[in-house]
């Protein structure tokens, strides 16, 4: 069943965090990035320089240059959550804190440099401009009070082009298109790609109006959610979200769902739904918006009966994309419980981290298993978990 908008509902109180288990996390990312950035030996293939990220022997300047922004993500999180906590920092926390804040900034500077064309369009890409967008603007609230004027404007001005440049090429919506009223823009209802680059899409708007402050991109967010879980089905007939079970609860908590990825036949596909699922939740964490919390636990429950919960192992097998089994190394467990009331997850935490996200993340930084998915990972998901704890709004709307 094509799934409805919701009512709205209040949102949880925030749970306090297990304090061991975030200095877990803390201490992941920052020996992740040391792994990522050191080159160990002249044949090391894994390191950073002069704001590009290299790992199989190829730079991320190359074919995969986007997945660059995950490192770099992580580094502005792990810069900001030891910023707000100088004095419990030992010498050598305060003495990287001008590296993570360095390579974050090179590594977009270098991005932009490199890859954005006038007209707003990346160059060169092998996978969605989006997730590089999501932690681009994310790095930008984590630092933006410590930027130079001139790179400031210089991010803003990329954030505001390439929107101009998704609504001209019809991967937006766009409203100023004639006829657009009781129409759609492409002359159809818009491209729709998959639904985890959809979900990317509108946590990329969203994040330009927390940047620029701007009402036009948060109604474009409203008009890209909208279009993300219910597109038209005249054009997009099967795609959008679709319940397995329909809750009764307004957090969608008792409820289980899926927004549609596509081969060929629109259809659940249980790997890309846990790429679904760290968007929703990182999506949550920024703006509490309690349709995106519905829809993160909509996708959660619709995981969890895959789910080996001994062994953190996903069974991915027969979804409408690929079949898999991997480990479940989201970040949405823990922005679940520690924001959206989920204490039936808490008892999964320590063993998701232990047995899912670190065996994912940490050793593949160790051992340079060079996969352009889990860079990604690094903001997508590692950045995600310190991200849910700022205070919320220390990275808000532009005022």
């Amino acid at each position: 069943m094509l799934a409805q908008s919701p009512a709205q509902g209040l949102l949880p109180a925030p749970a306090k965090p297990d304090p061991a288990l975030v200095q877990e996390i803390v201490q992941m990312i920052d020996t992740s990035l040391t792994h990522l950035a050191e080159k160990s030996s002249p044949d090391d293939p894994q390191y950073y320089e002069d704001g590009i990220w290299h790992f199989g022997g190829k730079p991320m300047a190359g074919k995969c240059w986007t997945f660059s922004a995950g490192p770099a993500g992580a580094a502005a999180a792990l810069w900001k959550w030891r910023q707000d906590r100088l004095d419990t920092l030992d010498d050598a926390a305060k003495a990287r804190q001008d590296w993570l804040r360095r390579v974050a900034i090179e590594t977009f500077e270098t991005a932009l440099k490199d890859h954005l064309k006038p007209d707003g369009d990346l160059s060169d890409l092998a996978s969605h401009r989006e997730f590089f967008n999501i932690d681009f603007i994310t790095t930008y609230l984590l630092l933006k009070d410590t930027l130079d004027d001139d790179i400031r404007q210089r991010w803003l001005d990329a954030m505001r082009r390439q929107v101009d440049w998704m609504m001209k090429t019809g991967n937006l919506p766009n409203p100023t298109l004639p006829g657009w009223e009781g129409k759609s823009w492409k002359g159809t209802d818009g491209w729709y790609v998959n639904g985890n680059v959809e979900l990317c899409k509108a946590e990329f708007v969203y994040l330009v109006w927390q940047a620029t402050g701007e009402q036009k991109y948060k109604d474009l967010y409203e008009l890209q959610w909208k279009h993300t879980l219910r597109p038209s089905q005249q054009r997009w007939k099967g795609y959008g979200l679709f319940f397995f079970k329909e809750p009764a609860r307004a957090d969608g908590s008792d409820g289980s769902a899926f927004v549609t990825e596509a081969n060929n036949v629109p259809g659940f596909d249980p790997e890309y739904g846990m790429l679904q699922l760290s968007t929703a939740a990182r999506l949550y964490a920024k703006s509490r918006d309690p349709r995106v919390l519905r829809l993160t636990n909509l996708l959660l429950n619709s995981l969890l009966p895959r789910l080996d919960r001994k062994t953190m192992i996903l069974d991915a097998t027969y979804g409408s994309r690929h079949s898999v089994t991997t480990q479940f190394s989201t970040c949405a467990p823990e922005i679940l419980v520690w924001l959206g009331g989920r204490d039936d997850l808490s008892p999964l935490l320590a063993d998701h981290i232990n047995k899912a996200v670190k065996p994912v993340l940490l050793e593949s930084a160790r051992k340079n298993w060079g996969h352009p998915g889990i860079y990604r990972a690094y903001g997508f998901d590692l950045a995600a978990l310190l991200e849910a704890l700022f205070p919320q709004g220390a990275s808000g709307p532009a005022r």
